[in-house]
């Protein structure tokens, strides 16, 4: 395998025009920032809209329009919640089959 060697003299020096290194960075760093602020408040309006109300919440809870399933003790607790919600109980069984399937 052949190894190239060479010099830190042989080497083509890197010609640099003064004054205009910094130009296009401090440009690239501006866009960065507005990019960068643009996504923060993207963020922040999609938590905000998927955050839940917590006093809708509550009062949701308290004028019963909401069913927290963690405090029931069996079943037979869901069925006013369903009846009141309009579910086919008051229909025959056939029509409720039609409609789940």
């Amino acid at each position: 395998m052949a190894v190239t060697r060479s010099k830190a003299v042989e080497r083509e020096e890197v010609r640099r025009i003064p004054g205009q290194g910094a130009g296009w960075r401090l440009q690239e760093l501006a866009w960065m920032l507005a990019v960068g602020v643009a996504v923060v408040v993207g963020l922040t309006l999609v938590y905000r809209a998927k955050s839940p109300d917590l006093a809708e919440i509550e009062q949701g809870l308290a004028s019963k329009k909401l069913l927290n399933l963690n405090e029931l003790s069996a079943p037979e607790d869901l069925v006013p919640f369903l009846e009141a919600s309009g579910a086919c109980f008051s229909l025959p069984s056939s029509l409720c089959n039609a409609w789940a399937s």
